[in-house]
């Protein structure tokens, strides 16, 4: 063995410095006995081994006399000395050091740069338009459904000339614009809802909307036979959004047999259309009268495959309709519909990778016609627009805006949670957040160009609210500590050609969790109306207001 491994293990520093002390004592002992009077050197020497001429002194630095933790680096991790570091196994490490020091530097230098070049928008001050919360209904939404009811899911509202009709899984009910308090409700118990009219926005505010029904008179058997009771949405009736009252009733039209618990239904002008099955059917908006009927335009069973959105694209009239498809490498597309018949003009499907059913979508303009697709589980295909050509059958992504240097991730549109609007060939969104802040994009459709790009404060969240002349409308929130709801900040104003961010109220707690959920926004051009999904279930938290009033 080594003697290097006979020496005294170590201890504290004081005991290792008794220890070199003894040493050089019993050294110094040695030397003495060998007489002092015997200069080794050729240099004269005292008792003491001390030379008599002063100018042969020599300075000498041991290791006694370093600092601590030089003295144990000195030492080794064995008891060498230093140059046992440059050993050239030692040295193998020096590559890698070296490359984690480059790239220390340079994510700090990145960081450095994008805080230069993409600087948080500065927010102006404009004339205060909103003062606060007007009111909250007293109605308390969380779901207290029948177990395997098919009750509409989400929540949809419109603002009418006195006040703001909710619809969820119980029915509508109106607000007054003053106070909150319910003017009306329709309530079809023991009758389900189980599609609410998805097409009432596009134009001016709708004074009916057609609802589908699941009656209870036809409730039959599961058709596999487990003793389930369900229902079928058969029926489809028309309420007055000024009163409630039902205008008419009618059947859907249907197959001889099957049931459908999932359907859609969409008031696009004068008509009402119906997705049932594989079936879609054209109503008369007034009378409720069967118009036409198109077997296969509402989908297809065997590839899973169902008509999610309908828009009338402006002047031309056409159809535009985007089918989502489930089915593993059957890719969703979008259908160019005759309004007169409901026969398919064109069809686009959507590139390789948006197959499998990973995906939601939403029709968010006819024309052009663009798709917002959120990525469920598939964040590289999801968070983005797709643009879709008709004519050329061509289709182009754009996607949020990318960081300033390559080490930045994206800003991913924020589909789900924020919602898209589009406008004169112009699409605006918001994206998620990343690095603790968001941002306001716009695009421009044709080319897929970003316009301008507004970054938000951190910690900062927005929900576009709707687009008032020249300028959009934006709920915004600021999160107070990690974690914790978003639901407490300002009304903003951007202006849709420049992206300038303006503040047009002080903080508003609102209490709606902008950042967590997917509320309904209504603007009626002097209150901001924000519907608040219902509560999964009765016993999640207290009360769910219904509509809570920003003026």
């Amino acid at each position: 063995m080594s003697p290097r491994f006979w020496q005294k293990p170590r201890g504290k520093r004081g005991k290792r410095d008794a220890w070199d002390g003894t040493a050089e004592f019993v050294e110094w002992v040695a030397d003495s006995r060998k007489g002092a009077e015997a200069p080794r050197d050729g240099v004269e020497r005292d008792e003491w081994g001390v030379p008599l001429d002063r100018s042969q002194e020599r300075t000498t630095l041991m290791r006694s006399d370093l600092p601590g933790w030089l003295r144990v680096w000195m030492r080794g991790p064995r008891g060498s000395d230093a140059r046992s570091a440059l050993h050239w196994r030692n040295l193998l490490f020096l590559p890698t050091a070296l490359m984690f020091s480059v790239m220390l530097i340079a994510a700090l230098a990145a960081w450095r740069i994008e805080r230069w070049t993409d600087p948080v928008s500065e927010i102006g001050t404009g004339a205060v338009e909103f003062s606060g919360v007007a009111w909250q209904s007293g109605d308390d939404t969380r779901v207290q459904a029948r177990e395997g009811a098919v009750a509409a899911r989400g929540v949809k509202g419109w603002a009418t000339e006195d006040g703001v009709v909710r619809a969820d899984y119980r029915g509508l009910t109106s607000y007054a614009a003053e106070d909150g308090a319910p003017m009306w409700r329709y309530e079809p118990a023991p009758d389900e809802i189980c599609a609410v009219d998805q097409g009432a926005e596009q134009g001016r505010a709708p004074e009916v909307v057609v609802l589908l029904l699941a009656l209870e008179e036809d409730e039959v058997d599961h058709p596999d036979g487990d003793g389930r009771r369900i229902r079928s949405c058969d029926t489809a009736v028309a309420v007055d959004l000024s009163d409630g009252r039902e205008l008419w009733r009618a059947g859907v039209d249907r197959d001889q047999e099957g049931v459908v618990t999932v359907a859609g239904v969409w008031t696009v002008g004068d008509l009402v259309l119906v997705r049932w099955g594989e079936r879609l059917s054209a109503m008369d908006a007034a009378t409720g009268g069967h118009v036409w009927s198109a077997p296969r335009a509402g989908g297809s069973a065997e590839d899973m495959c169902s008509l999610m959105s309908v828009r009338a694209r402006p002047g031309e009239g056409d159809l535009v309709g985007w089918v989502r498809c489930l089915e593993d490498g059957v890719s969703p597309y979008l259908v160019v519909l005759d309004p007169s018949d409901g026969s398919e003009k064109a069809r686009v499907e959507a590139p390789e990778g948006y197959s499998g059913g990973t995906h939601e979508y939403r029709l968010v303009s006819a024309d052009p016609a663009v798709v917002a697709v959120d990525g469920l589980l598939h964040d590289d295909v999801g968070h983005h627009l797709l643009v879709v050509d008709p004519g050329s059958g061509r289709t182009r992504r754009i996607d949020g805006e990318g960081g300033a240097t390559w080490l930045s991730d994206p800003w991913r549109i924020d589909v789900a949670d924020a919602g898209v609007l589009a406008e004169e060939g112009t699409a605006y969104a918001a994206t998620d957040v990343r690095d603790g802040t968001g941002r306001m994009v716009a695009f421009d459709i044709a080319s897929g160009e970003r316009t301008w790009s507004a970054r938000l404060p951190e910690d900062t969240r927005v929900r576009p609210v709707a687009l008032d002349g020249g300028r959009i409308l934006a709920l915004g929130a600021e999160r107070a500590s990690p974690g914790e709801p978003v639901t407490t900040g300002p009304v903003m104003a951007f202006d849709t050609a420049s992206g300038s961010v303006t503040r047009i109220s002080g903080d508003i707690a609102h209490g709606v969790d902008i950042g967590g959920e997917s509320p309904e926004t209504v603007w009626d051009g002097g209150t901001i109306y924000v519907l608040p999904e219902p509560v999964p279930t009765p016993e999640d938290g207290g009360p769910s207001p219904a509509v809570v009033a920003v003026r």
